[in-house]
């Protein structure tokens, strides 16, 4: 989703590019326009202005203050369920764009094949670890020990 003014030049300017995106990866792209005016190209069911309440709660809910901004939109079941991902703000790239969108959607398929999507527990029984740390960040670390969230006595001490 490509939200947009048509008084802003950094949108005229990402519009292209946004294109390209779109022909190159086949991800399919709606402008949705702040100001009822969507950018050249994106007529029809391309374009949503912010004319209906329910876009501009969606607009407050996913925080756009700046545009050009690009987010994926990933749909659900429902749409309570559906999420948002923030790729771009601004001008950017058609390459940065695209390795942004690789690296999320790589993520997306690492933690799923590590069981991490609620389907299965790479851990098994044991308790997944809150966090690991490398000496390089922290020089108290010690290879093999994890980091676990001190006990409320713990903390008061």
């Amino acid at each position: 989703v490509f939200f947009t003014r048509s008084d802003c030049s950094f949108c005229h300017v990402q519009t292209p590019i946004i294109k390209e995106l779109h022909s190159q990866t086949g991800i399919p792209v709606i402008n949705v326009s702040l100001d009822s005016t969507c950018m050249s190209g994106y007529e029809g069911e391309q374009c949503i202005t912010a004319d209906e309440e329910y876009i501009l709660e969606a607009i407050r809910a996913i925080g756009i203050n700046i545009v050009p901004d690009l987010f994926l939109f990933l749909p659900k079941d429902n749409q309570d369920n559906s999420g948002w991902v923030r790729v771009s703000t601004g001008s950017e790239s058609t390459a940065t764009i695209k390795r942004r969108v690789r690296m999320f959607f790589e993520g997306v398929r690492s933690a799923s094949i590590a069981g991490l999507d609620g389907a299965a527990n790479s851990f098994k029984d044991q308790q997944r670890p809150n966090a690991t740390f490398s000496t390089k960040y922290n020089p108290d670390y010690e290879p093999g020990t994890t980091f676990t969230q001190p006990t409320d006595t713990e903390s008061k001490q």
